[in-house]
Order: structure tokens, then sequence, then C-alpha cells
């Protein structure tokens, strides 16, 4: 513990003095759609809070290495970020230098992936499960895109046809409403499986292999309403009061969630009440995922107090 102490001590003096030789550059990342600057204030809450992995670029505005990689950063993140999270983290601020230091960086950028088990244990701190290890691919957009969708956990399930019949028969008592995807895929893309992550636990996710014309007619044979072809793949959502409801829009990740909730609130992704959080930390009006759930609890009981009132 003492070394740990010296070492983050030792860093952060040494920080401010080269600092202080340098003018201010401000931070890369402050104005980007889809990256998050952390600060110890967020740090955990974001990345250990999520069931997806985190990319964290740790860089210095001044450090040239940083300014290239920060083009291929944000055009990753624009491409990536319905498959894993980015962030990043200025070590030259002061308030980061701890943090930083706490995380073993020594040189800038230091690319670190935080990713998560697919099953989380009851009796360890959830912290303590995320494997946490230096990205060492190739710092381009592409290969960033192509790692983070490696990441993806799967929440998806193969559906087989024998199983169809008696799948959609789901019953009053059934917990959760069941999506299906028919598709010409083999597997499931990573797309669904990032959905089937923003509701997880919440609804239940399934695909359908359409191999041929009779696969086709005999899933229309148990839903008359079945309208398939090769190419356009179809979702219909198996609900226990709504029963069986199909999705009329063009299937994107957009359009998809927006359908879904109506049948759940999601824990992750843009409909999400984190996704709100995110963005009043990233616009300045909440410090904190701490600070935002503290304004909501003060508006919950003013409400109160004026319907006491009433």
């Amino acid at each position: 513990m003492w070394l740990s102490n010296i070492i983050t001590l030792l860093f952060c003096i040494s920080f401010t003095a080269a600092r202080s030789q340098r003018p201010y550059e401000p931070p890369h990342y402050s104005n980007s759609k889809n990256i998050i600057e952390l600060n110890p204030l967020n740090f955990d809450d974001f990345i250990y809070s999520s069931n997806y992995t985190t990319i964290v670029a740790f860089y210095a505005p001044w450090c040239g290495y940083c300014k290239q990689l920060r083009p291929e950063f944000e055009k990753a993140s624009k491409k990536g970020h319905n498959y894993a999270q980015f962030a990043a983290v200025n070590c030259d601020e002061e308030k980061n230098q701890k943090l930083c230091a706490a995380n073993n960086i020594k040189g800038f950028p230091t690319i670190i992936t935080y990713r998560p088990p697919k099953t989380f244990r009851e009796n360890i701190e959830r912290k303590e499960q995320f494997a946490t290890q230096p990205y060492e691919n190739k710092r381009d957009a592409a290969s960033f895109v192509d790692a983070m969708k490696g990441t993806l956990k799967s929440f998806v399930k193969k559906l087989k046809l024998k199983h169809l019949p008696k799948y959609l028969k789901i019953e009053e008592s059934s917990k959760i409403p069941r999506v299906i995807l028919f598709s010409d895929k083999f597997t499931a893309s990573a797309t669904y499986k990032s959905i089937a992550i923003d509701f997880k636990d919440l609804l239940e996710f399934t695909y359908v292999h359409i191999d041929n014309d009779d696969t086709a007619n005999y899933v229309k044979e148990l839903i008359p309403d079945f309208q398939y072809s090769e190419g356009s793949p179809v979702l219909l959502v198996v609900d226990p009061k709504k029963g069986i409801v199909t999705m009329e829009d063009k299937l994107s990740k957009y359009n998809i969630s927006k359908f879904l909730t109506q049948f759940a609130e999601p824990s992750e992704g843009e409909f999400s009440e984190r996704h709100k959080i995110i963005e009043g930390i990233k616009n300045g009006k909440v410090k904190s995922f701490l600070h935002y759930k503290k304004k909501q609890a003060r508006k919950q009981a003013e409400k109160q107090l004026d319907k006491d009132e009433l």
C-alpha cells in the first residue's frame, strides 16, 4: 500500500511540474458524441455498472501520438459505440492524476479495455470481476471496431424449428416477453447481441435460421401474418398480454430498441435512464451518476409534497 501511494505521489509531482511548463490545451473528446471524458467522480460507475466492455484512452492533450490517435478513436467510436463503451481520461488534468497513476499509466496514449464477465457472481464485488487489459492491437478505427465487436457477450439463443410451436404459445405465467428474429443468417449479428445486452434479464432473445422457402412456409403456417423474403429479416415479440406483435419498421438498432420499449425499459442503450445520465455528464448538467440520482430523488420528493398539499 505504501509503495503504491509513493508511486502515485511521484506521478502527480512529476506531472504537475511538467504541466506548468506547457501552455494549456483543451481535452480532446469533450465535444465528442460517442466518447465520454471520465474523471474520478464517474469512472467507476461508467465502467463497472455496464455489461459492455469499455475501451479507455488515457492521454495528454499536448502528446503528439495522442493527437494522431484522436481521429481514429473518434471514427471508431462512431462505428463501434453500439458494441462497446468508448471513453477517455485526460491525465494532464490535476483532478485525474491519481486516477491515471492508479491505472498504472506510464506513457501516452495508453489504451486499456475493461471487460465484464458474462455472469456476475453475487459474493464478489462487481469491479473485481472485470478483466482489465492493455489494448495491444492496431490503433486504427477498423481494428478498434473489430476488437470491440469481439468482446460482445451473447445473450441470444438459437431456436430450433421443432421448438418454435411451443415457444409461440407463451402462457400468462411466463416471466418475460420473448423476442424472435427470423433471418437467413446462421448466427446472431453483433447488433442483435448488443440489443440483447441493453434489455438483459428484461426480455428473452432468440433467432430462427430461415434456410429455404419450406422453412419460411412452415413458419407462416404457425404465424398467419408472417411475411418473409430472403435477405429481409423479421422480428416479433411473443408477449403474455399482447400476444404476437410483429415489428413493421426497418430493422436497425434504433428502431428495434424503440419498438421493444413497449415491452420493457432497457437498462442500457439510447432509451435507458443510464443514457440520460451519461448525456447529462457530457453536457455538464450532472457531475456523476450519484449526483443524477440525488437530483431525481429531490424531484420525486417535491412531486410527492405537491400531491400531499393537494
